[in-house]
């Protein structure tokens, strides 16, 4: 069965017109994610009606632009490459154009702290940039995910990084559970340099232009080390200080961030405040 494809350029961005008449298939889109979208709809009708599918014509777009699926591989459960790209096949099926891989603790082979997570088994480099080539020749968009503020219990219970924390001895955040480290001291040079250098390890495997900062559930800033000038300034000031000064880190790689909302739903008077 042949297949023609038509170039219309009146059609917006991701949208398809696909027309099936008398065993004819012609595509009309104005780019490639559009010609995608039609033969993905294509294989689903085939799988419906065989070679007897009525003749009709469909012309669809997306509600949303991006559409995407986070998966969380940072605790205990980092799926094998071709559970990935399995994954990966679905969601193209499903026409969703973004993937995120939310990381914990040590998920990607950091080649500079590698000696500290010695019983880890993260995902590497080289898997990264072959899950972003497959990504991409199924238009999804996979984006990087690195915590640098909250959610980093895996570093600071280390003896190496605890001293980074904002309350190394931990806060009890449920009573009768041992009370942990989770949140970087946003005001030491050196947490800034150790996120600097995750950014620039992990950042380059990926083609994307955005990369998700995440930054939320900072349970402990502004009760440990942080606390008298939370008093002084105010921890909102605190949290958007440090903000800033992450975006400059991953517009280094000419990155635009992604970031959870929790502390600015506290603090709307933020959103005036945040870099464009």
């Amino acid at each position: 069965q042949m297949i023609e494809i038509q170039r219309d350029t009146a059609l917006p961005e991701q949208a398809y017109r696909l027309v099936l008449d008398d065993g004819a298939v012609r595509i009309f889109s104005g780019s490639g994610s559009g010609v995608h979208y039609a033969l993905v709809s294509l294989r689903q009708l085939l799988a419906v009606y065989g070679s007897s599918q009525p003749a009709m014509s469909i012309e669809d777009s997306p509600d949303f632009p991006v559409r995407g699926v986070l998966i969380d591989i940072g605790r205990g459960k980092i799926p094998t490459m071709s559970t990935l790209y399995h994954l990966i096949d679905l969601l193209s099926d499903l026409k969703i154009n973004q993937l995120q891989l939310y990381m914990e603790g040590y998920s990607y082979a950091y080649q500079a702290y590698a000696s500290f997570f010695p019983e880890e088994a993260p995902m590497s480099a080289r898997e990264i940039q072959e899950l972003d080539q497959y990504s991409r020749n199924r238009f999804i968009e996979l984006v990087p995910c690195q915590n640098c503020l909250g959610h980093m219990e895996a570093w600071l219970s280390l003896p190496r990084f605890n001293h980074l924390a904002e309350i190394p001895e931990g806060l009890a955040l449920v009573p009768g559970l041992t009370p942990k480290a989770t949140t970087l001291d946003p005001l030491d040079p050196e947490t800034h340099l150790i996120v600097q250098s995750l950014f620039d390890e992990l950042l380059p495997n990926f083609t994307s232009g955005h990369v998700n900062i995440n930054l939320d559930e900072p349970y402990e800033l502004g009760r440990g080390k942080s606390l008298q000038l939370a008093q002084a300034v105010g921890l909102p000031r605190i949290y958007l200080d440090y903000l800033v000064k992450v975006l400059v880190m991953v517009r280094r790689h000419d990155k635009r961030a992604y970031m959870w909302g929790d502390v600015l739903f506290h603090y709307p008077e933020l959103i005036h405040d945040l870099p464009d």
